[in-house]
């Protein structure tokens, strides 16, 4: 009888291979030369760019 962590690889493998595929077999990350070192910098390139939110004016909103 086949064991029960061969069927978990079997079905593993083929799922992984799928989405690395999907992903061009990149991981997500992002080129540090592009981003200022300091962490206020960054959060303020983000919201400039439109890619960050503040969690107070989210919630303000949601209450009021």
């Amino acid at each position: 009888m086949i064991s029960n962590k061969f069927l978990k690889n079997i079905v593993f493998f083929p799922i992984l291979l799928i989405f690395l595929n999907g992903c061009n077999g990149k991981l997500p990350g992002g080129d540090a030369r592009k981003f200022p070192d300091d962490p206020k910098k960054r959060v303020a390139k983000n919201l400039e760019e439109g890619r960050g939110f503040r969690l107070n004016e989210t919630v303000k909103r949601s209450w009021c």
